[in-house]
């Protein structure tokens, strides 16, 4: 071993720039000894457990054969197996590198208690004491270590890839080669990492006397940066905490940020997608275990992004995507760091990628939703007046060219609201804003625009009511309280917006003013310009923004003389408590306990509460024509939006959102399904999530006020649907037949709730089919007399008795079944498997359709029914104008469910006959009741219609029956076998 260890103590390693330079003569290490491992697995093992033994005699013994023999094992390492694989690298060379790191520590221990030099001059360095042979095992084995890792992972990216593009069985055999390589185990890397860890927490200043040089501490950085290029990093967390912790320690003891550090990461964002979160992660990690200016590598990261010129960032996408990524998560992780340099990163909000300003706008959200603690009044100040900065870069931004950008925006903004993280300064422009969005050529930003509106109304600090009558109404309290005249309510409100406008024109100027030096001198400096400056210049602006606010704050005119400010003005004679009480009710200032003397301060705020939630009202209001407009629109999601604003707004009771609410009733018949759900749902919502029966069954009641004839029609749809799918339960029905029922109940109610049972009847005519004597007793009985309206909607329910008769197209429904058979046949049996659960669904709906089809009732001429139809279609008190709709509806009621229609239309004929003549015959009258006679003439018309119809179907019904007893009598004379 001695003989072994002379070259050694007599030359040092110096570590080549490549690996080919080691089989070169002439340098200064040349490796004389040639082996080859090509598929000689018995030989490569021979030699690893030969190297294993000779190490752990001796781990410097390196100089010569054994580093010769290690290097051609490496040469030849994509044909040595994975056994042998596993044992050159992590037995042999890593556990290497740990004898020796240990062996080092000993010494440093003993040199402790020793003095340098005899502690170096031990008989492994004998007879030169410079720790030269020591100094070379290090060199050798951080070289081939990372050597062997960069080889270990390029080979396993290599099968990972090949795993992802294969197909069938060469992917199955590729996924069991990569499964099968001994570096994808997180062991073996875990293992290399901690003896590099370990080797670099070792003091080789004192070995080197004096720093080690660069190249070493270099591979270092290459063996770890090797491995976070593997994008199956990110799923060991072990590993990547390994890889954290070496540089860590690059950083801190070896000072390699800057030389190796820094650019390798950014050559990581630069290529690989995984990067991002890699990169935040470790410098959120090192920022917040570190302290002082060695904690501020967010600064320095940021500053190197800023430094890159938008214009290439734009070329590349994944560079934009990759960098936008890293700053949200930085943002994400250290936002506290991140504020006082996120002002570097300023030239790429007007750079041409969008996804860099998308990111760049995330980090801004971040840091005003965790970047800010709690922290002194001075602190909290600047803090706002930041805020106020980052608000003002996310208000401009929705005007931003690229409608992604502006899309993004608003969903911070949405973000923002929900978190309550906007201030009611803010609030009025940001609403206004949205508004602008509204008109947006991009359907993506109306989308956002409108979650928006509805995300301030959801998430507002005023109440979950937003009627502007109701806050009308407590600001002209409020004035009153404060002796103020109405007349100053619109005033007042004027006063304050240009007090706004003034104030934001000021710190427009002060920012131009203020931002164009500093960005004159941050240009001049910003290449030569350390981190702690950095934070000096910070510091610098945040204290002349307080002296600014201080100074502002002396200036400040004196406000114009004003009762809401007057506070020496005697409080009103009137006050008292209770009013008090009154007035605050359901504010932020409702549980306020304070004596009259002192609530004319909380008065004052009370109105600018009340001030901004009008604001935010009227903006609403504002909103409401723009948003039932899209509900017009071609593109589905403007119409499913404009359907949630409406109701939401309802939800809220905004006064207006009946006017969509009754719009988006004709959406029902939309071809759709996306559109038919969003509508169903909404009124789902809105009239039947209450738990009181009574109370939706007035909801429903109301919505046919005031409803004109096509949104009636579509409302009975709807309704038709909700019974079909079992939406409404008896006892609403119950409920809606005690408002027709009840001698109480107003008649517009009578006829609504008698109007919206005919609708349901339509879904299920049982609801009618159990209540016949109530709508014979009250809708053909007295009431008639005082509305003939309830008479007639009596009617139109009666019908949905009358029987259901097969028409044409249900004939020919076995003819389109058949084509519909044969196609599924032609397309195969793939689809005629998948589709048994359709089948199923379709003899669902068959089933419902055959009792839909089935007779309805028929009632005998007898029925106390037709006594009474007749009855109201003879009363000539009716006024003429109003008899004939109620006629229309009692012939079609006769028609419908008589079984002998024809002899009722007559007699109705001949007493309507002898009320207009009452001489008798025609020729021979001398008198004619005019209005009688049109009555008569209408009657006719009318019946003759209904009798051509009614001959129609007893033809037809009679056709199918000769058929059905051909048909029967035909297959009963066939022989059987």
């Amino acid at each position: 071993d001695s003989e072994e260890e002379a070259p050694a103590a007599a030359k040092e390693f110096v570590i080549p720039a490549s690996e080919e330079e080691l089989v070169k003569s002439g340098g200064n290490y040349f490796v004389h000894t040639r082996v080859y491992f090509n598929d000689n697995a018995e030989a490569a093992r021979k030699q690893l457990n030969d190297l294993s033994k000779k190490i752990e005699r001796n781990p410097r013994n390196l100089w010569g054969d054994n580093f010769d023999v290690m290097f051609c094992m490496a040469r030849d390492f994509g044909s040595l197996t994975q056994e042998c694989r596993r044992k050159l690298l992590v037995d042999v060379v890593a556990g290497g590198l740990a004898r020796v790191a240990s062996d080092v520590h000993k010494t440093h221990v003993q040199s402790q208690s020793q003095s340098q030099s005899q502690a170096y001059d031990s008989d492994t360095d004998a007879p030169h004491g410079d720790g030269t042979a020591t100094k070379n095992a290090l060199r050798m084995y951080v070289f081939l270590i990372s050597w062997l890792v960069r080889l270990a992972e390029k080979d396993l990216i290599t099968e990972t890839a090949s795993k992802v593009e294969g197909k069938g069985r060469s992917r199955r055999k590729t996924a069991a080669a990569a499964a099968a390589n001994f570096w994808a185990a997180a062991e073996n890397k875990e293992q290399v990492l901690t003896v590099l860890a370990d080797t670099l927490e070792l003091d080789l200043a004192k070995l080197w006397k004096g720093p080690p040089e660069d190249s070493l501490v270099q591979l270092f950085a290459k063996c770890v940066f090797a491995l976070l290029e593997n994008p199956a990093i990110t799923k060991t967390p072990t590993v990547q905490k390994g890889v954290g912790v070496v540089l860590r320690l690059l950083i801190r003891r070896y000072q390699q940020w800057s030389v190796s550090v820094l650019p390798s990461l950014m050559r990581l964002l630069h290529h690989h997608e995984h990067a991002p979160d890699v990169v935040a992660d470790f410098i959120a990690e090192y920022a917040t275990e570190s302290e002082g200016a060695d904690s501020n590598l967010v600064g320095s990261v940021l500053r190197e992004i800023g430094r890159l010129s938008p214009r290439d960032v734009a070329k590349e996408a994944t560079l934009a995507k990759n960098l936008a990524q890293c700053v949200c998560g930085i943002a994400e992780r250290a936002p506290l760091d991140v504020v006082p340099c996120i002002s570097v990163l300023h030239p790429h909000l007007d750079g041409e990628s969008h996804v860099m300003r998308n990111g760049i706008l995330q980090a801004l959200c971040t840091l005003i939703l965790k970047g800010f603690g709690a922290r002194g009044d001075d602190s909290e100040r600047a803090d706002s007046s930041v805020k106020d900065q980052f608000f003002r870069i996310l208000l401009e931004r929705l005007h931003d060219v690229a409608s992604y950008t502006r899309s993004k925006a608003l969903q911070l903004w949405i973000t923002l609201v929900e978190q309550q993280a906007v201030t009611l300064k803010v609030l009025p422009e940001v609403t206004k804003r949205a508004l602008g969005r509204l008109q947006d050529k991009a359907a993506q930003v109306r989308k956002n625009a409108i979650q928006l509106l509805c995300t301030l109304m959801k998430y507002n600090q005023f109440g979950s009511t937003l009627r502007l009558s109701d806050f009308t109404l407590k600001m002209k309290e409020c004035n009153a309280l404060l002796n103020r005249d109405e007349d100053d309510l619109e005033s007042s409100e004027e006063e304050s917006d240009e007090e706004e406008k003034k104030n934001k024109k000021k710190e427009k100027k002060e920012n131009k003013d203020g931002t164009s030096s500093d960005d004159a001198k941050e240009k001049k400096s910003s290449s030569d310009e350390s981190e702690e400056e950095c934070e000096k210049k910070t510091k610098k602006m945040q204290e002349k923004e307080k002296e600014k606010g201080e100074e502002e704050e002396a200036k400040e005119p004196p406000r114009k003389k004003c009762k809401v400010h007057n506070k020496n003005k005697p409080l009103p004679q009137d006050l008292d408590a209770t009013r008090v009480a009154t007035i605050f009710k359901g504010t932020p200032f409702e549980h306020i306990d304070l004596p009259l003397e002192q609530v004319l301060p909380q008065m004052q705020k009370l109105t600018a509460w009340v001030r901004d939630a009008r604001r935010l009202i009227t903006a609403v209001h504002a909103a409401v024509p723009q948003v039932a407009a899209l509900l017009g629109s071609k593109n589905n999601s403007d119409i499913v939006e404009a359907i949630e604003f409406f109701t939401i707004a309802n939800e809220f009771r905004v006064e207006v959102a009946q006017m969509g609410i009754r719009k988006m009733l004709t959406l029902v018949w939309s071809k759709e399904p996306a559109i038919r759900e969003a509508v169903v749902a909404a009124y789902e919502k809105l009239y039947l999530t209450h738990p009181n029966p009574a109370v939706i069954a007035k909801n429903i009641i109301s919505t046919t006020t005031g409803a004109s004839l096509a949104e009636l029609t579509s409302l009975e749809e709807l309704l038709t649907d909700f019974m079909r799918r079992h939406r409404i339960s008896p006892t609403v029905v119950d409920a809606l037949w005690s408002f027709f029922g009840s001698s109480d109940s107003a008649e517009d109610d009578s006829c609504s709730a008698l109007a919206v049972l005919g609708m349901l009847a339509s879904g299920d005519p049982a609801i009618v089919l159990d209540k016949i004597n109530l709508l014979v007793t009250v809708g053909l009985g007295p009431r008639r007399k005082r509305d003939e309206r309830i008479a007639r909607l009596a009617c139109v329910a009666l019908q949905k008795l009358r029987p259901q008769q097969q028409t044409q197209s249900s004939s020919a429904s076995p003819q389109k079944k058949a084509e519909k058979r044969q196609e599924d046949e032609e397309e195969g049996g793939t689809k005629r498997r998948r589709s048994k659960k359709e089948k199923e669904k379709e003899k669902e709906k068959e089933k419902e359709k055959e009792k839909e089809m089935q007779p309805g009732v028929v009632l005998k001429n007898s029925h106390n029914l037709f006594v009474m139809l007749i009855e109201v279609i003879t009363d000539m008190e009716i006024p003429a104008l109003k008899w004939f709709p109620v006629a229309e509806q009692v012939i079609s009621t006769i028609y419908a469910l008589s079984e002998k229609p024809d002899q009722l239309a007559a007699d109705v004929i001949r007493r309507l006959y002898k009320a207009a003549l009452p001489d008798g015959d025609l020729g021979n009258a001398t008198t004619c009741d005019v209005v009688g006679l049109s009555k008569l003439f209408f009657v006719l018309g009318h019946v003759a219609i209904k009798q051509l119809v009614y001959v129609e179907e007893v033809s037809q019904s009679r056709t199918e029956t000769v058929k059905k007893e051909q048909v029967a009598a035909g297959s009963s004379s066939r022989p059987t076998l």
